[in-house]
């Protein structure tokens, strides 16, 4: 996975420390998967020799993204809904 994958990962980790570590794990390893769906079909491509601009590419590229920021969504809806009903808790 290249490096720049691994900085976004941390990020996410970082923002899930509120979360319980089971929950964390899973967001964390979900947005890994789409890091890595996105490299696997990029290298797919350059091996076919073919653009990244082909439907294919561009549901398995979508898909990679929509992991990967769903998570990011949910890291940051999640403290709010441990605080009960939606509300800050401001303590």
């Amino acid at each position: 996975m290249p490096l720049h994958a691994t900085e976004s990962l941390l990020l996410l980790a970082w923002a899930l420390a509120q979360v319980p570590s089971r929950a964390a794990l899973r967001a964390v390893s979900i947005a890994a998967s789409g890091h890595w769906g996105l490299v696997f079909v990029s290298i797919f491509q350059a091996v076919r020799g073919e653009s990244l601009g082909t439907t294919f590419s561009l549901v398995a590229l979508a898909v990679g993204l929509v992991a990967i920021a769903g998570m990011f969504i949910w890291a940051f809806v999640a403290p709010l809904r441990a605080s009960g009903k939606g509300g800050l808790h401001m303590d």
